[in-house]
């Protein structure tokens, strides 16, 4: 069965936040990757990633979800603040 991630990305900068993507990782094997939206200045938004579980996955899993774009949106203040 697929599993959903919904990661919440927030721009604390001044700037719309455009050009990135939200990636969902187990430790270091991504699982999941999608273009995020745009989010003005001072917004939330919220992007949910679906993705296959690994069957060799064990007990024990590390997801963490990380923002990936280039350093201009990265001072434009964006960030991730919550996933679930």
């Amino acid at each position: 069965y697929a599993a959903n991630v919904t990661v919440a990305v927030s721009n604390n900068g001044s700037t719309p936040a455009t050009n990135y993507n939200i990636a969902v990782y187990n430790g270091e094997t991504q699982l999941a990757k999608a273009k995020g939206n745009t989010i003005e200045p001072g917004k939330t938004a919220e992007t949910t990633l679906t993705f296959m579980p690994q069957r060799n996955i064990g007990n024990a899993v590390n997801l963490y979800a990380r923002i990936e774009g280039n350093a201009d949106e990265f001072a434009s203040g964006i960030s991730c603040v919550s996933n679930r």
